[in-house]
């Protein structure tokens, strides 16, 4: 038996509802993507800073990781808004949240997939740095440390440049690896002294290692925007009233059934 709810008891008689609400087309709430989700340029813009080491597979994995993200959040924005004449709102919004699930399961693969990769990168970048570097330790390194440890930060910063200028791998060996207490360098001096041998003697590596960190950062705020935007793109607070009129309609229906014994 059909029951039809767009009907209702109005002064004495039976009418058509004044305000037929069989599709409840709402207004929807505006879409607003952020940088990073609205363009697939992020990719390329990150590999062009890396110079020679431009088309390195850790970047490319980067690329396509964004795109995917960038372009299914500007797919399911045109989906949001090309509603099937022949579809409920109601119906319409559903599928979009499915298609928004799916697009966040796909983006966190990609996503996890590059950044092991960005990881792993960066690890294998410090090892060639330091073989571009003639690191080495031929058992002096304490007898470095200890003579470095006397020394005031103007004379380390001294004793260190004279290294990266030299290539003097078994000092930079000494100081670099070494752990601060040895030396009397702090963890941030240390790495700040890298980053300078890094610059010097491999610029190139310098740069594909600051493009990596950067592609590792937009991977991980783009998926986070991606979570953010979600209860706006499938326009959750309208879905939630769709989903309690659906309720309601079930309830009159079993209501109505029930007072004949149906």
């Amino acid at each position: 038996m059909t029951i039809r709810t767009d009907l209702q008891f109005k002064d004495g008689a039976v009418h058509v509802r004044d305000n037929n609400r069989t599709d409840m087309r709402e207004k929807l709430p505006e879409v607003k993507l952020t940088d990073r989700l609205a363009s697939t340029k992020w990719g390329q813009s990150v590999r062009k800073d890396a110079g020679s080491h431009a088309d390195d597979p850790a970047l490319r994995d980067f690329e396509s990781a964004h795109t995917i993200m960038a372009n299914g959040a500007q797919k399911l924005v045109a989906q949001r808004e090309s509603q099937n004449p022949g579809q409920t709102q109601a119906a319409h919004l559903a599928d979009v949240h499915a298609q928004y699930e799916r697009y966040l399961g796909s983006g966190a693969r990609s996503m996890d997939k590059a950044r092991a990769n960005i990881k792993s990168r960066i690890g294998s970048i410090d090892s060639e740095f330091r073989q571009r570097a003639k690191f080495s330790d031929n058992g002096a390194g304490s007898e470095i440390r200890q003579v470095v440890r006397q020394m005031d930060d103007k004379q380390k910063a001294k004793f260190i440049a004279n290294a990266i200028a030299n290539e003097d791998g078994e000092v930079l060996s000494a100081v670099l690896d070494g752990h601060p207490s040895l030396t009397g360098l702090s963890k941030e001096q240390i790495a700040s002294q890298r980053a300078r041998a890094m610059q010097q003697i491999t610029p190139d590596l310098m740069k594909l290692e600051r493009s990596l960190q950067k592609a590792d950062e937009i991977l991980f705020q783009t998926f986070d925007e991606a979570l953010g935007v979600g209860d706006t793109l499938t326009a959750k607070d309208v879905r939630a009233r769709f989903d309690a009129e659906a309720q309601k309609a079930t309830r009159a229906r079993q209501e109505a059934q029930d007072s004949w014994g149906g």
